[in-house]
Formats: structure tokens, C-alpha cells, sequence
């Protein structure tokens, strides 16, 4: 053969081999759109056995790629308890999975292969696969599940690592899903330090700057045990005091930089410190504090007592003016009938029975009657017979207290179901006396704890409400009854409130904690 000829074979040798050993999609046959399936495992499923001699090894059903979304290899699979790094190799239709140290005796261990695998059309698993065998005791069906969930949101901490530490110094691994859902299952019996966190940097370690939380949970045998995991980036600074908007008169806004913690008290003697004074001298006094949340479902108490009221106060206009009407036409149909100059002084008209009923003196008529002066009636002419009142009276003035301009992000208070309370960055402070016009305040918070339980916060912030237009006109909750419920019966006299049926207090339960 010419030395042209032994290049150009060269050439295709290459040529072939770098075809085969590069990845892609089969051609020619229909397209498969059927996830591939885990059918054969070393160890098998809660097998029991002294020591693994070799890789634990998961078989499919068809061949499957080296590639992973979004991850490598390796971190698609999860061994726990790990006493090592984890590798992972690939083969044809097989995964092999070994760990740094081997697997030690005496252990329960679970090897996850996580919903990340796919064939060569990109069809990946539907669930996780979760493989359980033991080198020392039978598993013994536990479950030490929960979610974790980001506080300030409410939503849960999607492909967190959670790690349960127990007395022995083992440390258990499991993922959140989208959800925030994890689960342990056939771990040993005992106390756990849970801990889920954002791995970031994934190197699998908690850092500080990273979005974290912990539990504490005992496991029994057999049991199954749920916790509730709240996570927060850690924090330094104590929440400081940025800004302050007037409402009305008597309503005023502080805004800080940071969450505060919706179930530590906002007045009272151990609560958050607030004063407003102006620098001629004075200060104004505080009718009470509110947390964002505990304001809006004050405004809706108040709300509903308004309601109550209008809906008493129309019933009771509808029946006086009903009984009106039906004297006014009682008193106009016996003018008409028969001689009106019959009816004389000792006359009286029966307003209960629905007939004129004549008896009796004018000192002492019927009973159940009304008596018709004698002076409104003159010979051959009809009682003067008065237009009864309106159905609906007038009402008092009533206003509701101004409510909040809504912020960026997640709703203050009760989440959907209501199991969570979620942070603001304000509190309401209502005055016993108004704000005046283009005058400087001085307003000063302290004894504020935010979100992450630092105490200390507070400021100092300078206000000048300014004066209205003169051809505009301002609304105002003062003078109407918005400050004070207009039935204490109906609207308790509070500062926090969990909800819109009750304010008189907040309880709320965040991570084993009570808070009142």
C-alpha cells in the first residue's frame, strides 16, 4: 500500500473511533420517550450481608447517559451515612458507586440515585431510587421526615442538603425536592440534629453565608417523626430604622432594613420602645404598636364591627319606619270612613288591633292605644296625619383606619393554610394626640429584634409632615371613630392579631419554638 493510502485508512480508523466514543442521540427506529428503569441492584434491597464486596451497583434497562442536568455524576447520587467522598462511574447501562473508606460494618445504609438520570433521548427518572441495605442489623422501618422552608417567604427550600446528625456521630444525608420535602427512612433510633441549608458553593458544607436551619428530633422505633424546618441567611446587624411615613394624623409608618420578628411583642413594658417628640419640646404619646400583619387584620376587625353596626342601625330604621307608616295609614283610613266629627275628645284609635276601636275617657283609653290630641282634630276635617321618617337614618361619620400601601414580595402574615406567619419590615404606630402640619419630629424606635432573633435595633429618624395643597383636601381618620372600636364587645382592644377573626393574640409555633 502507497503512504497515501496507509494515511487516508489512518485517517478513517480515527475517524471511526472518535464516532463511538462520542455521545449522541440513536438514529433511524421510532422515537423513545420511556424513562429508563433501575431492574437489578448489588446489594439487593434490604439485604443483610457482613461486608460489600465491591461497588454497590445499580443495572437499567437501557443505556444511559454520562450526561447529568444541572450536576455531575457523582453528586447524583447520595450514599448515606457517608464516611467519604462518593464516586461514581458509568457504564454502558450501569452505575457504580464507591465511597472513600469503604462501607463500614454494623451500618444501615440508603444510596439514593436521584432524578437526574436520563437515556440517550434525554428522558430522565421519574422518581428517585433509594436502595437500603444493611452490613450489621435488620433495617428496621423508620421515618424522620419534614420540609424546609424559607422564612421570609414562606416557600420551600428547593434541592437543600439536609444532614441528621445522631449521638454516634454519623452523619445522614437526604435533598429537598421543588417542594422542600425530605425524608430519612431505616435510620437508627435516637436524638437527630437536623440541619438543611442552600449549598451554594456545593462543596456540602454549611457556610455562614448561606441560607440555613436547624431542628432537633427524637426517634423512637418504628416511628415516623415530621419536622418543621425554618431557614434564614445568617445575620450580624440588628435591624436599623430607615425611614418614617405619616398615614393620617394619628397613624404613622416605620420602615427598618431588615425582617422583623412578627412574634415578639411590639408594646408594653418588654416591647418595642417608640417615641415621637418635637424639637420645641413635647413628645406625643403612643396609643399602640403594631406589626404589619396585626395592623391589617385590625383594620378588618374594625371593618366587620362597622358592618355589624350599619346592619343594626338599618334594621332598626326599617322597623321604626315601618310602625310609622302603618299608624299614618290607620290614622288616614279612619278620617275617611264614615263621620269624621264623630271622633271627639273621648275618642281613641286601637293601633294594635288594626281597627278604630271608640271608648273609655280621655283620662284612661284602652289599652295598646294612641291617643289623638284633641286640639289636631276640628269638626269635618281629617287628623293631621305626619309623613313617617326616612328608612335609613344618617349615620355618625365613620372611617377606617388608613391602611398600608402594599410592598414588594410575600404578604405579611398568615400564609394560605395558615400554619406560618411571614415577616415584614414595618411597624404602625397609632398616636393619642395628631402630627401637625410643616413641624419637625424627631422619631426614635429601640428594643427592635429581627428575624433572626438579634436584639438591639432601632434609630433615630427626622419627620416633617408637610401641608396639603390648599385646593386638595386631606384624608384624615381623626374625629371619626377609627381609633377606638366602636363596639369593645365586638373589637377587643389589642395590638397583635394571628388572623382576621382574632386579635387579642399571636401564638405561632417556628421550629419547636412558642412564641405569645
Amino acid at each position: 500500500m502507497s503512504r497515501n493510502g496507509r494515511l487516508a485508512a489512518a485517517a478513517m480508523v480515527v475517524a471511526w473511533a472518535a464516532a463511538c466514543a462520542r455521545q449522541g442521540v440513536p438514529t433511524g427506529g421510532p422515537e423513545d420517550r420511556r424513562p429508563p428503569v433501575i431492574v437489578d441492584t448489588y446489594p439487593a434491597p434490604f439485604e443483610v450481608l457482613d461486608e460489600v464486596d465491591g461497588d454497590v451497583k445499580f443495572e437499567f434497562d437501557e443505556r444511559i447517559s454520562e450526561r447529568v442536568s444541572g450536576t455531575t455524576l457523582s453528586d447524583a447520587v447520595i450514599v448515606s451515612p457517608s464516611s467519604g467522598d462518593v464516586s461514581v462511574s458509568h457504564g454502558r447501562t450501569t452505575l457504580s458507586v464507591t465511597m472513600e473508606g469503604g462501607f463500614q460494618p454494623g451500618v444501615v445504609y440508603r444510596v439514593t440515585v436521584r432524578a437526574l438520570i436520563s437515556d440517550l433521548f434525554g428522558n430522565q427518572l421519574v422518581d428517585s431510587f433509594e436502595l437500603v441495605f444493611s452490613t450489621g442489623d435488620t433495617p428496621v422501618p423508620t421515618t424522620l421526615a419534614g420540609e424546609a422552608w424559607e422564612r421570609e417567604t414562606g416557600q420551600g427550600l428547593s434541592n437543600a442538603i439536609v444532614f441528621a446528625t445522631g449521638a454516634d456521630g454519623l452523619v445522614h444525608q437526604s435533598r429537598t425536592d421543588r417542594s422542600g420535602i425530605f425524608a430519612f427512612r431505616y435510620i437508627p433510633e435516637g436524638d437527630y440534629t437536623i440541619t438543611a441549608f442552600d449549598d451554594l458553593n456545593r462543596d456540602a458544607k454549611v457556610d455562614s453565608v448561606e441560607t440555613q436551619g436547624v431542628a432537633i428530633a427524637s426517634l423512637g422505633t418504628g416511628d415516623t417523626v415530621l419536622v418543621d424546618i425554618p431557614a434564614l441567611t445568617p445575620d450580624t446587624a440588628a435591624a436599623v430604622l430607615t425611614s418614617v411615613d405619616v398615614l393620617d394624623s394619628v397613624t404613622v409608618v416605620l420602615e427598618f432594613d431588615d425582617f422583623l420578628d412578627p412574634g415578639v411583642a411590639v408594646e408594653g413594658f418588654d416591647g418595642v420602645d417608640v417615641t415621637i417628640s418635637r424639637n420645641e419640646g413635647g413628645a406625643l404619646s403612643v396609643l399602640r404598636v403594631f406589626h404589619e400583619a396585626d395592623y391589617a387584620a385590625f383594620i378588618e376587625v374594625v371593618a366587620d364591627s362597622f358592618s355589624v353596626l350599619d346592619s343594626i342601625e338599618a334594621e332598626e330604621a326599617s322597623a321604626q319606619a315601618a310602625l310609622e307608616a302603618e299608624v299614618a295609614a290607620l290614622l288616614v283610613g279612619d278620617s275617611l270612613a264614615g263621620d269624621s266629627t264623630a271622633v271627639g275628645t273621648d275618642a281613641a284609635v286601637d293601633t294594635v288591633g288594626g281597627a278604630a276601636e271608640v271608648g273609655g275617657d280621655a283620662e284612661n283609653p284602652p289599652a295598646d292605644t294612641v291617643v289623638i290630641d284633641p286640639p289636631t282634630l276640628g269638626a269635618g276635617r281629617a287628623p293631621e296625619v305626619v309623613a313617617p321618617r326616612a328608612a335609613v337614618q344618617e349615620r355618625p361619620g365613620r372611617r377606617l383606619p388608613p391602611r398600608l400601601q402594599a410592598l414588594g414580595g410575600a404578604t405579611p402574615g398568615p400564609n394560605r393554610d395558615g400554619r406560618r406567619i411571614i415577616p415584614a419590615r414595618r411597624l404602625v404606630v397609632q398616636l393619642q394626640s395628631p402630627i401637625e402640619y410643616d413641624f419637625e419630629y424627631e422619631v426614635e424606635a429601640g428594643a427592635v429584634v429581627n428575624i433572626f432573633g438579634l436584639p438591639g435595633g432601632g434609630g433615630l429618624v427626622r419627620l416633617v409632615w408637610e401641608a396639603p395643597p390648599p385646593d386638595t383636601v386631606a384624608v384624615d381618620s381623626l374625629g371619626a371613630d377609627s381609633l377606638v372600636a366602636p363596639d369593645s364587645g365586638q373589637v377587643p382592644d389589642t395590638a397583635r392579631a394571628a388572623d382576621h377573626a382574632t386579635v387579642d393574640s399571636l401564638v405561632r409555633n417556628d421550629g419547636g419554638r412558642e412564641y405569645r
